[in-house]
């Protein structure tokens, strides 16, 4: 599976979403290193995260990091609800933290195996629905 923009649309504000792998451009991103802050006591760098197939980067819906806010694509616009930490997980997975509140991770919703399913954001937990393999 792979976080994908619904329906490979090129419109500001589309929802991001889980499919089944595929070579469409709308499931490709590329990471923008934007900057440094302190997480955790750490200083770690922060990216944007870009949809190669529609050039918009992914947020969180509004303006604001709030638990369940579905993930989106909008033009960058320099806030922190479009930047993201990138963690290891230790087994060749990344969590991805918005900097807006990096007590809170990509996620599918529900843990949802099936083509889909919300990508928003959650509390970090660990959990194997907040890992994503980046390739």
């Amino acid at each position: 599976m792979a976080a994908s923009v619904k329906g490979d649309s090129g419109n500001s504000g589309a929802n991001v979403e889980q499919q089944a792998s595929g070579s469409s451009n709308y499931q490709k991103w590329k990471f923008v290193k934007r900057g440094t802050a302190t997480l955790d006591g750490a200083e770690m760098s922060y990216y944007t995260i870009e949809n190669v197939g529609s050039g918009y980067v992914l947020a969180t819906e509004g303006s604001t990091a709030e638990l369940r806010n579905s993930l989106k694509q909008y033009a960058y616009t320099g806030s922190a609800n479009q930047e993201w930490f990138v963690l290891g997980t230790g087994d060749a997975a990344y969590y991805l933290l918005n900097r807006a509140n990096s007590g809170l991770a990509a996620d599918v919703n529900g843990a949802d195996k099936g083509a889909g399913a919300d990508v928003r954001l959650w509390r970090k937990n660990n959990g194997d629905s907040e890992k994503w393999l980046l390739n």
